[in-house]
């Protein structure tokens, strides 16, 4: 089995969600604060479609390029 993941949009980032009002600029900044810093571990989890991969790939910009992810 093969699952092909096609993304419906190109660039994400943290912005574009406070522009969209995904959530609270609170929450946004306390998520790239995470992110940005390596204070933990960020659990993403909810229904289909909710937009799960949408704010992993725009937290993902906030993480500096010579950290890494697993």
């Amino acid at each position: 089995m093969m699952t092909i993941r096609l993304s419906r949009r190109r660039d994400v980032t943290l912005s574009s969600l406070l522009q969209s009002r995904v959530a609270p600029a609170e929450i946004i900044a306390y998520l790239s604060q995470v992110a940005s810093m390596g204070l933990g571990s960020i659990l993403i989890c909810g229904e289909v479609g909710t937009g799960k991969t949408t704010l992993v790939r725009a937290l993902c910009g906030a993480i500096p390029e010579e950290e890494s992810i697993l």
